[in-house]
């Protein structure tokens, strides 16, 4: 029995070490990140006497942050990689990527710093897994196992107990240390005292899931499309991502909403989303909905998720400009779960992220935005079937 080795315990205490110091390393680039975000575009403007909206900077801004993440692809390479790569490098080698985590965090920086359409997840991830594997190579050593034999004590039972309790210690630091550096605090992305739920909202909540469903589609077919040309850049990376920083310049110049991963400024459009002109809300929701997949292709390193969901929202928010008195959180979170749905390729992954997200009396919404993404999907998986498999006879 593992439990009954003392062994165990010096594992289980490493363990626990690990799991804090990668749970307070994640936290800190996350505060450093924001720190440098923070510095680019609140004490540089200043500096120069200029606002963050004004056209011109942002347009300097995001010219030379693609020159200086076209000369880190040269340099450092293609680093980290898109969350969907990660985990199928892991499912085949049972390990993330460490050789290059240091290379990923840099590049990461440079972005996201430089206001990229994308969100902090993907770095937060690749730097996550790749100390998690690291952590879990010493565990290996530690408990008596070589590279091609495994001791008696490194068996399932010691494997769930060493995760599950290390995951909930680096949640835990990975939070004090947000929280401690500002990143994190009170409330979420919306305010739910605005919003009363009535059930002719579950009617309005289909014509914005079909917004979310199509941003989804529209977002998958682009990046697969960009990463065929992508390939044929390759060998250009400073020029590729110097392209990338000015198209994305022009648009952000153009739409500011594009700028960032863009879940903070959700509260503002519920509040003062009305406000605006439709056609700048259509524009700077497509905008940064083609932004995206354009970035990730052109060397930019970020995750997708956060700015989908603010693409989606701010696609769908004009429903409520066509439909009297709709309060705009029925279509900005039906289009939000639509859209997650889609991309995450897992429902029940897109609810319960909606249920962390926003407020709990749009359950409602987020369920019927649920349930259609899973009808379109199965009747396109059929309708590909039957395209791509003859039938007989």
């Amino acid at each position: 029995m593992p439990l009954a080795q003392p062994r165990f315990y010096l594992m289980l205490a490493a363990a626990l070490l690990f799991a804090a110091l990668i749970g307070a390393a994640t936290g800190l680039f996350w505060v450093v990140l924001y720190a440098g975000i923070d510095f680019v575009w609140e004490t540089l403007p200043t500096v120069l006497g200029l606002t963050h909206t004004n056209s011109w900077f942002i347009l300097l801004i995001c010219t030379l942050g693609g020159a200086l993440i076209g000369i880190a692809q040269r340099f450092l390479g293609d680093h980290p990689k898109e969350m969907k790569d990660e985990l199928r490098e892991y499912r085949a080698h049972k390990r993330f990527d460490t050789a290059h985590i240091p290379n990923g965090m840099i590049t990461s920086f440079l972005s996201l710093s430089a206001g990229a359409s994308l969100g902090p997840e993907a770095p937060l991830f690749g730097l996550s897994g790749g100390l998690a594997s690291l952590a879990a190579d010493q565990l290996r050593r530690l408990s008596g196992s070589t590279k091609d034999n495994a001791s008696a004590l490194w068996t399932k039972q010691t494997h769930r107990i060493l995760l599950f309790s290390g995951v909930a210690v680096g949640l835990f630091a990975f939070v004090r240390v947000a929280i401690m550096g500002g990143v994190l605090g009170e409330g979420g992305f919306f305010d739910a005292s605005l919003y009363t739920f009535a059930w002719d909202h579950l009617l309005w909540a289909v014509p914005a899931s079909a917004v979310g469903i199509a941003a989804g589609y529209l977002f998958l077919n682009m990046h697969r499309l960009m990463k065929h040309w992508k390939a044929d850049y390759d060998h250009v990376p400073f020029w590729r991502g110097l392209v990338g920083g000015a198209i994305f310049g022009f648009s952000a110049a153009a739409f500011p909403l594009v700028l960032f991963s863009g879940q903070h400024s959700l509260h503002d459009l519920q509040v003062h989303g009305l406000e605006m002109a439709w056609t700048t809300l259509l524009l700077s929701g497509l905008l940064k909905l083609l932004i995206v997949p354009l970035l990730l292709n052109t060397g930019w390193k970020g995750g997708t998720f956060l700015p989908l969901m603010t693409a989606s929202a701010i696609l769908a928010l004009p429903i409520s400009f066509i439909v009297p008195n709709l309060p705009v959180l029925v279509p900005m979170t039906a289009a939000m779960a639509a859209v997650a749905a889609i991309t995450l390729g897992n429902p029940v992954i897109a609810l319960l992220t909606m249920l962390l997200l926003a407020p709990i009396n749009t359950i409602g919404t987020t369920l019927v935005a649920v349930a259609l993404s899973i009808v379109v999907t199965r009747a396109a998986a059929q309708y590909e079937k039957k395209v791509v498999v003859p039938q007989s006879g």
